[in-house]
Formats: C-alpha cells, sequence, structure tokens
C-alpha cells in the first residue's frame, strides 16, 4: 500500500489511544527494574511469568530505585487487532522472510511481527509490547534494549555492527562481514578474564575527547561450532547433544541454522559484565575459511573505507527521532570522524579464532589500566603469591631439552638492557624461548638516532630496532626480506641527493628491497616512509642512515608520537620471537655527574665510544627534558611496562654499559617498585670486558651501585632479597675490575653463583650458550 493509501486509512489515529484501550483495561502491577549504565529503565507488566523470565535474564542490570529514564508496559495477551494499514518492512540483504511490518502515526509508530502477532507501540514517551509476550520473551527482551538504543542514540551516540569486551576498563570492539565470528571471537577472549561488553550492537559516543562504547545487555547466541571449540561453552550443550555435535564435519557445523544462548555470568562468573568502557582498538575481521596464514594489520579507516560495511548499522524499525524530519541512518563520513585517534586493525587470511585471540589481547594489554583498577587482596582476581624454595641443576639439561623442543611456550626472562651487547644472546634465546621481554632505554643521543631526534624531538629508536632484528624469525617461514630491508643502512659516502631520490624509491615500492616484500606488509613499509619523507627537514642527512630507523620513525610520527603500537606491528611483520618495549616512551636524555664535578650530558659524551672515556667515577645520574639546564625530572612508568615487570620468570640486569643501560632502565619511577613486588629471581650478570662508565669502580662496587640506584627508585624501605639474588660470573676465565671482594657481596645477602660462561672460543666476552644454560634452568 502506498502511503497516501496508508494515510487515509490510519488517517488521524494515535498510539496513545490505541494503547490506552489495553494499559486502562489491563492490571499491570508486576514490575521489574533494570538500569543499564546510567539509563533506568521500569518495565510493568500483566505477568508474573515474563517478570521472573526478565529477572533471571536481567540478573546482573536489576535496579530498585525510583528514578526512571524509560517506562515501558508489556501486556500479555491475545495478538492485537487495532484496524491500521501497515507497510512492509523489506527484509535485510541476503534475507527473504518478511518478518515485521510498521505504521507510522501521528504521535509514534506501530510495529507489528507478522509471525508471532507482537506489536510495539512507541512514541512521545509511551512505550508498550502487546500480544503473546510470554510465548515471544525475547521479542520483550529485544523492544527493551532497543528503547535503550533509541535513548542513547537521541544523546549523539552511534550504532555499530559489533561486539565488545574490556580488559581493566580498556575496551576493543570487533566488527566482521556476515558470519566472520565477532562473537565467537568475544567468547574466546573471555577466557583471559576479561569482561563482556556487548554481542551484537555498541554505541560509539564522544565525551572530553575520549571515545566511549557503551553494551546492550543482551547475551551471545552462537552456534554449536564455537560452544565445541570453547571449552568454557561446552557444559551449555546436553551431553548427547554434544556426543551427536562431535561426529559432524567443520563443513556441517558451519551450515547448522541452531543458536545457544550463552548467559555470561552463569558460564565466566560473577563481575563479568560492564556495559561501558573506553574504546581503545577497534578490530575487523576480514577472513576467509582457506587455511591461509592469519594476519593482523593497523589500517586507515579514511583509506579502507571498504571495511566501514562491516561495522556501519542503521538503527532500524525501532529507532524514532523527535524530529521526523531528522535522518534515521549514519554515513561513513560519521564513522570515520567518531573513530578517529582509535587505532583499527583489520585481521585477514585464514580464520583462526586462538591466534585472533592472541593478537587481539596483545593490543588490550597494550593499552591496560592504572594500577589503581589492578586486583586487590580480598577481590575475586586478587592472585597471592608465594615463595617456594627448590635445588637447582647448572645446567638442568631436561629443562633446557623442554624448552628447545617448544619455544613458543618458554620462560618469560626479562631484561633491562639498552645497547647492541645484548644481541647475540638475545637471538640464540629464541631457540629455547619465545617470551623473552626486553625493555630498552631511549635516551641514545649518538650515531644515526642522533639526526632522528634533532630532526624530530623524539626518543632514540636506533637500540629498539637493533633488538627487533635479533629477536626476529630469520628463517623463510619468517620474513627475511623484512629483516634485511631493516637491517640495511644507506653507504656514508653517497652523496646525500643522490641517497633521498633512493628513498623515494623504496617508499614508491620501486627499489627491489621493498618491491619483494609481500603485501600487506609492503603497503604499511611504504606508507611508514612515505610519512617519513613528508615531515622529513630538507636538510636531513641521510648518509650512513638506517632504513628500519626510518621507518621506525615514520610509524612513530604517523601514530601521534606514540612509538608502542609501531614496535607492535613490526614484531608481528618480523615474527619477533620476544617482547620489545621502551621503558618510558619520554623523549629524555641521561645527565651523569662525575666525582671531578664534571656535568655529562647526553648519552653519547658517557659511553666512551663517540669521545674520549671519562676520567672520573660517576656519582650521579638522572634524566633530563633539557640537555641545556640539566634539570632531574621524575617521568612514572607506563603501567603496560609495570605489568610485563609482573609478569617476568626471571629478572636480569645484563651485561652491557653499567650506566646507560641498565641503570637508566632503572631511573624512572615505578621500576624498582615493581621489581620488588615480583618475586621472581632476580640476576645482575657484569661484563667480563672493559666497560669505560665503571671508571674506578670495582666488581663489588658496581653490585653495590646497581642496588643504591634501585632502592633509591623504591617509595618504601626494601630488602635486598626482593631486588637482588645473584650474581653470575665466570671467576677463572672472565675479566673483570678488581678486587673481586666476592665475601663482601655475600654479605650483602646476593649469592655468587660462579659458573663457565666464558670459554675459548668466546674468551673475553660471554659464551651465549653457556650463559643462557644458566639462566633457563633458574626459572
Amino acid at each position: 500500500m502506498s502511503n497516501s493509501s496508508q494515510s487515509a486509512v490510519n488517517g488521524n489515529r494515535s498510539i496513545q489511544k490505541l494503547a490506552s484501550e489495553y494499559i486502562e483495561s489491563t492490571s499491570t502491577d508486576r514490575k521489574i527494574g533494570l538500569r543499564f549504565g546510567n539509563c533506568k529503565i521500569t518495565l510493568n507488566s500483566n505477568s508474573n511469568e515474563i517478570i521472573r523470565e526478565l529477572n533471571d535474564y536481567y540478573k546482573s542490570f536489576l535496579y530498585s530505585g525510583n528514578d526512571i529514564d524509560i517506562e515501558i508496559t508489556a501486556i500479555d495477551t491475545e495478538p492485537p487487532e487495532f484496524g491500521i494499514s501497515y507497510t512492509i518492512k523489506t527484509p535485510d540483504p541476503g534475507k527473504t522472510k518478511i518478518k515485521e511490518e510498521y505504521a507510522n502515526l501521528r504521535d509514534g509508530r506501530v510495529v507489528r511481527k507478522r509471525l508471532t502477532g507482537m506489536v510495539f507501540l512507541f512514541g512521545n514517551g509511551l512505550n508498550l509490547a502487546v500480544g503473546p509476550a510470554y510465548e515471544n520473551v525475547n521479542q520483550v527482551i529485544n523492544f527493551i534494549n532497543n528503547r535503550y538504543i533509541e535513548w542513547l542514540l537521541k544523546k549523539d551516540g552511534l550504532l555499530c555492527h559489533a561486539a565488545g569486551v574490556s580488559l581493566n576498563g580498556c575496551g576493543m570492539a570487533m566488527a566482521g562481514f556476515s558470519g566472520m565470528g565477532k562473537s565467537t571471537l568475544a567468547l574466546h577472549m573471555m577466557s583471559s578474564n576479561l569482561k563482556f561488553v556487548s554481542n551484537d550492537r555498541l554505541i560509539l559516543k564522544r565525551h572530553n575527547g575520549n571515545l566511549t562504547m557503551y553494551g546492550v545487555a543482551k547475551h551471545p547466541r552462537v552456534n554449536p561450532g564455537t560452544l565445541l571449540n570453547n571449552n568454557q561453552l561446552r557444559g551449555i550443550i546436553d551431553p548427547k547433544e554434544y556426543d551427536e555435535l562431535r561426529k559432524m564435519t567443520e563443513e556441517e557445523l558451519w551450515k547448522l541454522e541452531q543458536k545457544h544462548d550463552v548467559l555470561i555470568e552463569d558460564v565466566f562468573g560473577h563481575d563479568r559484565l560492564n556495559l561501558e568502557s573506553e574504546l581503545k582498538a577497534f578490530v575487523i575481521l576480514n577472513w576467509q575459511r582457506d587455511g591461509s596464514r592469519t594476519e593482523m594489520q593497523s589500517v586507515d579507516i579514511n583509506e579502507r573505507r571498504d571495511l566501514l560495511k562491516a561495522l556501519m548499522k542503521a538503527p532500524g524499525l525501532f529507532y524514532l527521532p523527535d524530529d521526523p524530519e531528522a535522518r534515521t541512518g549514519f554515513s561513513e563520513e560519521d564513522y570515520v570522524a567518531t573513530l578517529s585517534g582509535c587505532p583499527v586493525y583489520e585481521i585477514s587470511g585464514g580464520v583462526n579464532f586462538d591466534m585472533a585471540t592472541h593478537f587481539c589481547l596483545d593490543i588490550l594489554k597494550e593499552h591496560s589500566a592504572d594500577e589503581d583498577r589492578l586486583p586487590k587482596a580480598g577481590s575475586e582476581n586478587y592472585t597471592k603469591k608465594i615463595t617456594i624454595s627448590k635445588s637447582v641443576a647448572l645446567p638442568d639439561q631436561l629443562k633446557l631439552a623442554r624448552f628447545k623442543k617448544s619455544p613458543e611456550l618458554g620462560p618469560k626472562l626479562l631484561f633491562f638492557s639498552g645497547g647492541t651487547a645484548l644481541n647475540p644472546l638475545s637471538r640464540k634465546m629464541t631457540e629455547y624461548t619465545h617470551n623473552s621481554i626486553h625493555l630498552l632505554t631511549p635516551f641514545d643521543s649518538g650515531g644515526s638516532s642522533a639526526k632522528l631526534r634533532d630532526a624530530f624531538d623524539m626518543l632514540s629508536i636506533g637500540d629498539m630496532r637493533s633488538r627487533l632484528m635479533a629477536l626476529a624469525d630469520q628463517t623463510i617461514s619468517g620474513h627475511p626480506e623484512i629483516y634485511k630491508l631493516f637491517s640495511f643502512r644507506f653507504p656514508t659516502d653517497a652523496d646525500n641527493e643522490d641517497l633521498k631520490r633512493w628513498l623515494n624509491a623504496m617508499a614508491e615500492g620501486g627499489d627491489s628491497r621493498v618491491s619483494i616484500i609481500p603485501d600487506p606488509m609492503r603497503k604499511i613499509i611504504r606508507h611508514h616512509l612515505q610519512y617519513f619523507i613528508s615531515a622529513m627537514p630538507s636538510n636531513f642527512d641521510l648518509r650512513g642512515a638506517s632504513v628500519g630507523n626510518l621507518i621506525l620513525a615514520g610509524g612513530y610520527l604517523n601514530n601521534n608520537r606514540h612509538l608502542d603500537p609501531v614496535l607492535f606491528m613490526f614484531s608481528r611483520l618480523v615474527e619477533v620471537k620476544g617482547t620489545v618495549r621502551t621503558i618510558t616512551g619520554e623523549n629524555l636524555h641521561l645527565v651523569a655527574e662525575l666525582e671531578n664535578g664534571e656535568i655529562i650530558r647526553g648519552q653519547r659524551n658517557l659511553t666512551g665510544k663517540e669521545v674520549d672515556p671519562i676520567k672520573s667515577a660517576v656519582t650521579d645520574l638522572y634524566l633530563t627534558d633539557d640537555l641545556e639546564s640539566a634539570c632531574p625530572i621524575e617521568v612514572p612508568i607506563r603501567q603496560k611496562i609495570r605489568e610485563l615487570i609482573a609478569e617476568a620468570e626471571l629478572i636480569c640486569y645484563p651485561m652491557g654499559s653499567f650506566y646507560s643501560s641498565i641503570v637508566a632502565n632503572l631511573l624512572p619511577e615505578g621500576v624498582s617498585d615493581a621489581v620488588a613486588e615480583n618475586q621472581c629471581p632476580k640476576i645482575y650478570i657484569p661484563s667480563t670486558e672493559n666497560d669505560p662508565e665503571l671508571y674506578g669502580v670495582s666488581l663489588a662496587q658496581s653490585v653495590l651501585q646497581l642496588l643504591y640506584y634501585i632502592k633509591r627508585g623504591c617509595k618504601t624501605l626494601v630488602s635486598t632479597d626482593r631486588l637482588l639474588n645473584f650474581v653470575i660470573i665466570d671467576e677463572e676465565n672472565g675479566r673483570y675490575p678488581e678486587p673481586l671482594e666476592l665475601e663482601s657481596i655475600n654479605r650483602l645477602g646476593v649469592e655468587i653463583i660462579n659458573a663457565n660462561i666464558v670459554t675459548e672460543k668466546s674468551r673475553p666476552y660471554i659464551d651465549e650458550d653457556k650463559l643462557i644454560e644458566v639462566l633457563l634452568s633458574l626459572t
């Protein structure tokens, strides 16, 4: 029927008058109160059964206050006949069954469900569900949720077709093209103690610059394949049905049209629902069931508007704007503008929920909340750690063999380091564990890093690039072409203008070092190089520049001067077998005060590599953001760094430049406290070669200096055994600054481990194989 014909039939009819016929003649004294975030809802009904069903479904959102935002009435009766003319709602794309019809009256809208006879009237504060409501309580639930969605949309919300989870207050949204499995992925992630935000609808809102996602209180409905492949969900299926489903092929399960409700708190426990969270990342599933390798990449949603179709969602029939002339949908520009500044990732390749869960959890951990959101003693999520003493064989050959067999399950050894001294050991370590953690100092003020720091007022990235390469998978199964590009340096004797043309060729994909790299990695590298070129000063000197540094610098500048997302993405690109992060993301410098009164400004002037070595002992070391004034500043570590320290199974202060590599890592506020809180073994490995920074410092004094800086960073008095347990030396073959004074080290409560870590082939340096055996045996 045409709009004009419908208007003629419906005339000047009112939803208020239609509703009054039922509301005034029916006792609706049964009530339930609900609270979704800041929205308070009361539902009145004539049916105890409906209230009981809603109490069970919404048990996590019950509310008993009198302050109400939305009032709804649900009347259980025969399907009503209002004698009005309806317009059929066209089925959604890909569907043929006509399920709904509607009529717009002068004061609201009527929606009729053709299959069940349920009718919904809403507008101007009226919200009525009437018909066989108890038999179709799921439609009453949907009506409640749609009233909440409309309430949010009228407060400048943007509707998304997405699921959502949160970790410590940091949220992630997941969208996907039809059948991609966004709810399945969300449920996989729930096994990592996350909170569930929403299953299928999210409303996004910006407030004071922050992007918040609001979920809808609707439990997930999933297919049997999802239940079979998630251990925590298998209890939902009847045992007999479970046995039958196990006999089906993957293809048969995929096509099976059968849904099961997953009641979140029944499955995952109390306090696992949270309808509101700050949105930190948006993931779009765009993968295929073809068995190919699963990959994740950062995307610019403005450039990849093809992905918007996965998350755009029209409000539908149950959204009625206050202004009849107002639009009822949202444009691509609305979504692009709302997501501006929010990292967006595409997961492509083959369907692999385990791999996708790993990717997504890594991203969420990158955005973990501050320390006051950590579980406290007495809370359900609090875990108390206890210390257990045990004997350890050095080396423990059985343990080493186990690690080498399954390095992906290897222990989390954490290294506080800076320069390249640890790279050979790091490279060897990947044979035993892919879970090592490397916290590096970004304070280098020399070499090609200095050029980047001067040009862009940024932190040093050269050591990060170097460590990424040391941990990268250099086999053919990794990405050796990316490794080679990241390791390439421009000649030092070339003409700078020629180098600029060479760099432009790389950014355009014309250089063979870039063209050989497969997409989408090539696009990411080119994009970051193009960004670097656009920001590069005209007089920038490219001679001797590391191309890997230029790529990372471009990514850093392109990500609003945030390095961690770039490190994370390029760790994926080159299959880094470990975690590499900077101890701080701030652009700072090292300052050392010497015993003779001299002040050394900048790391390059301390190490003795680019300038003459210092001629007096270091008496103090601190950070500054201004080398001219050299005023000490305090900078706290990020929560994500604190968590990495907390995860470590062994903490190592390794060989390398003592002050600029080890002690510099301990200077930011919070490092020492995080070390003290972790009860794993802590080990110091003195360098066996001459360290110019340790002028006039003996082995025992270096241990005292290390303890001094760790304890200086603690907020309260902390015993030595919580900060340092062992010093590993090779007394027979190593060369250490005299006198050794091993007894004085023992009197500090620190145990000396005298091991064969310097071999004939490695002398005077430490043999990485031997040291790794000792370290791994102590985990």
